[in-house]
């Protein structure tokens, strides 16, 4: 009897199985679903937040995805006293930011006004993490973007801070992009010492995916003598 009590059990939950087959699959989907609102939740919230709210807060905005465009906007809308705000809010967390997934484009978005005074203590910020800025995937974006707006008598400071790098930078996928936009931007004699890195691996650097960019970078800006010399 007690046997016949267990199949019987058996075939009632496989019953009660083919009648909800979705319901554990659905009970699976409920978390994602508040994950989800969630979400839509505190990007509506951010884009109810007015301009104060935004300045106030905009270091941990800016490592938002809805944020960072918000501060961003805020950015670009505003006149100079708005923007001098942000930016007073920003200048402590440079160097972080600039490493982050979001908030890499807030500290970009304030490049691209290129204001020389803001420029400047953005290199301030970084000074001394250059190397591995160039190296990162958020970070690369930076620099490129600092070395494409700073005054031309930045560079040499930035080329001495990634001369011990230059060979990996060159390799790296972050950082090829990084010395190209150095190369684009300084002159002979600064592109010397890149040069001589690039003369004594040339024939693997042509092979590598990164370095024969560089090299192709390094050609439109070298003198005859130094295009002589490679080919």
């Amino acid at each position: 009897m007690e046997q016949y009590q267990q199949i019987h059990n058996m075939k009632m939950n496989n019953m009660n199985l083919n009648i909800f087959p979705n319901q554990t699959l659905q009970n699976n989907n409920i978390p994602n679903k508040k994950k989800s609102q969630n979400k839509d939740n505190s990007k509506k919230d951010i884009e109810n937040k007015n301009i104060d709210d935004i300045i106030e807060k905009a270091v941990e905005y800016s490592k938002d995805h809805s944020g960072s465009r918000q501060v961003q906007n805020k950015y670009s809308e505003g006149n100079e006293e708005v923007r001098n705000k942000i930016f007073e809010k920003l200048k402590p967390e440079i160097l972080n930011l600039s490493k982050d997934i979001f908030g890499n484009y807030v500290i970009q978005k304030v490049l691209e006004y290129k204001d020389s005074e803001k420029n400047e203590i953005i290199f301030e910020a970084i000074k001394g993490n250059i190397s591995e800025l160039s190296l990162n995937m958020y970070g690369c974006r930076v620099m490129q973007q600092l070395i494409n707006v700073i005054d031309e008598k930045y560079l040499p400071q930035i080329a001495y801070e990634l001369e011990d790098k230059f060979e990996k930078c060159i390799e790296d996928q972050n950082g090829n992009h990084v010395i190209q936009k150095l190369i684009d931007r300084s002159n002979i004699e600064n592109n010397s010492k890149i040069f001589d890195v690039v003369y004594k691996k040339l024939i693997p650097l042509a092979k590598h995916t990164y370095g024969c960019r560089v090299i192709q970078t390094l050609l439109n800006k070298c003198n005859k003598q130094q295009v002589n010399k490679i080919l």
